[in-house]
């Protein structure tokens, strides 16, 4: 079994990472980590190219993401929560999965990413959030996993941690490793 982890977070060590390593910390998977922040990946230019020839014109690293929404059995996606979303790197990688969407609704394709694969949400927020703030980033991450094949199988929000950061003997990742571990079981 083969497992992508995004990380979509521009601090590298910080909280997102963090939850991200308690998450994947019983999966004995192999890896393939993707740090969105150090890869270059261009925003999608709304050309309709994808729509007319089934797969994007631009020539970046988001090639490489192609390939393991193909092949890898469960995605593990973390990102800090920015203006009641995913961070802007996320975004951009999300909104490059257009292609997939042109591929089924406008060539008439159907689901073109054939593997079936799980998926994990793990968003961080610096202040305390109710439901109805995190519903776009939660609305944001369900459309990405429908549109490359994945179930929504596990949501976890993190939020207040400007007040009360992570530390390594947080009983909060010991509950994300909990979720990892039965994720992974």
């Amino acid at each position: 079994m083969e497992v992508l982890i995004i990380h979509g977070s521009p601090r590298k060590g910080q909280h997102t990472d963090k939850a991200l390593e308690a998450f994947m910390l019983h999966a004995e998977d192999i890896q393939h980590h993707v740090y969105l922040y150090d890869d270059k990946i261009e925003y999608c230019k709304g050309c309709l190219y994808c729509g007319k020839k089934g797969i994007c014109f631009i020539d970046d690293d988001m090639k490489k993401l192609y390939d393991l929404f193909e092949s890898v059995d469960k995605i593990v996606f973390g990102t800090p929560m920015y203006f009641n979303s995913v961070s802007s790197a996320a975004k951009v990688m999300i909104d490059r999965t257009q292609v997939y969407w042109s591929r089924k609704y406008e060539m008439g394709a159907g689901i073109t990413v054939k593997k079936e694969k799980k998926g994990a949400f793990i968003l961080t927020a610096g202040v305390k959030h109710d439901e109805e703030s995190i519903v776009a980033a939660t609305k944001v991450a369900e459309i990405f996993f429908k549109a490359i094949n994945c179930t929504y199988d596990v949501e976890i929000i993190l939020d207040h941690i400007d007040k009360n950061p992570m530390t390594s003997e947080d009983s909060r990742l010991l509950g994300i490793s909990e979720k990892g571990s039965r994720f992974f079981s």
